[in-house]
């Protein structure tokens, strides 16, 4: 069995390096800040007298974007790890 690398999860559609830059850019006139990528997969089984009667899988992904100046916080999220949905967000942050 070969185990990929959970960052490649992450990173589908959205290249670390420019997860930086974006990161970075929303967060320049910030005091303080970060972008926090997620990504969760889960199986569950359910069995009853030795037989599957049940079995579930999920999958979810999502950012939040958190940016401090001062007294004030700002924080925006999105279901989507994507390089328009982290722009959007840093709109909020303006």
């Amino acid at each position: 069995m070969t185990t990929a690398d959970p960052r490649s999860l992450l990173y589908r559609q959205l290249d670390p390096a420019r997860a930086v830059d974006l990161a970075r850019q929303a967060l320049s006139r910030c005091d303080d800040g970060e972008l926090y990528l997620q990504f969760t997969a889960s199986e569950m089984f359910g069995f009853d007298d030795g037989r599957l009667k049940t079995a579930d899988y999920s999958r979810d992904a999502g950012f939040g974007l958190r940016g401090v100046s001062g007294e004030m916080t700002g924080f925006a999220h999105a279901n989507e790890i994507s390089e328009g949905a982290i722009a959007r967000a840093a709109q909020t942050l303006e």
